[in-house]
């Protein structure tokens, strides 16, 4: 017999879940391994800002996919809720996006907030199209690469900024090792999903490829981020930078790990809480520095 206690914690951790949450705490904590890698001194108001955008834009495709399927009830809890909710969700994103937006323009540099919004807009127009393109194209498809590269784009747009050096080899090999991170858990997530994506009518790299080939793509590129993380050990130069080896290879022991346990993952859908609590894991680099 479940605990009543035990019962209310799941239903406030779902919501957080459901809220994107766990997305923004994910992002926070790139947010602090970044800052650290190129060892700048980041705005207090700049991790308000990344947290917001992040659910604003989160919270915008989930709105799309919920209304993508208006006519039919979704499997997918998310999309369910978000199609529920879509009215208070949709004045609340309004909202916290001219906030936001008044604050960057306040706080931050005229540069950032100009790259930011051209960001912002570019990955608002790739969701517009992919939601409502009406045919089957591969290069709009992608979806989990594109978020993946506009992920790591947006955490390290300020702090590339603010830092006023060139990028080392070993910097540049662990932002490329992130974004191939990012990619695999997307993509990773359309594997698990792919039954539900189907009959929700959403396209992604699963429904696009199929579940064979996603699985041996995923185990290849997992084995091409391990190959780029030694090849880095060559350009350490301190404990920081290989702690920050040391972190993302766990991320992606911590992934590949999922895949090769399907049954344990699917359970309660154990592949979404641990996919997006793998990136809380670059919070640590706080400690190693």
């Amino acid at each position: 017999m479940s605990h009543p206690v035990l019962n209310q914690l799941s239903k406030i951790y779902l919501l957080f879940r459901v809220w994107s949450l766990d997305v923004v705490l994910g992002t926070l904590m790139v947010g602090a391994f970044i800052v650290e890698l190129l060892d700048v001194s980041p705005s207090s108001w700049w991790w308000f800002i990344l947290a917001s955008t992040v659910w604003i834009i989160y919270t915008t495709d989930h709105l799309l996919d919920g209304y993508k399927g208006k006519n039919t009830q979704p499997v997918i809890y998310r999309h369910n809720y978000h199609f529920k909710h879509k009215l208070v969700l949709f004045i609340m994103m309004i909202v916290l996006s001219g906030i936001t937006l008044g604050v960057g323009i306040t706080c931050l540099h005229a540069e950032i907030v100009l790259k930011g919004i051209l960001l912002f807009t570019i990955i608002l127009l790739y969701f517009l199209i992919v939601h409502f393109i009406q045919k089957q194209n591969h290069f709009f498809n992608q979806k989990e690469l594109l978020i993946a590269l506009a992920y790591i784009a947006g955490i390290t747009l300020a702090p590339m900024v603010w830092n006023n050096n060139p990028l080392t080899t070993h910097q540049i090999i662990t932002i490329i090792v992130l974004v191939l991170l990012a990619w695999a858990e997307g993509v990773l997530a359309s594997w698990f999903d792919y039954n539900n994506d189907l009959h929700d009518g959403h396209s992604s790299f699963t429904t696009t490829f199929g579940k064979n080939i996603t699985r041996y793509f995923l185990i290849t590129l997992h084995v091409i981020i391990f190959l780029l993380l030694k090849a880095n050990i060559f350009f350490t130069e301190d404990w920081m930078q290989f702690s920050s080896i040391i972190i993302e290879a766990v991320m992606n022991l911590g992934l590949l790990l999922m895949l090769l346990n399907p049954k344990i993952m699917e359970k309660n859908e154990r592949y979404r809480i641990f996919g997006e609590m793998i990136f809380w894991i670059p919070g640590i680099i706080i400690f190693a520095g």
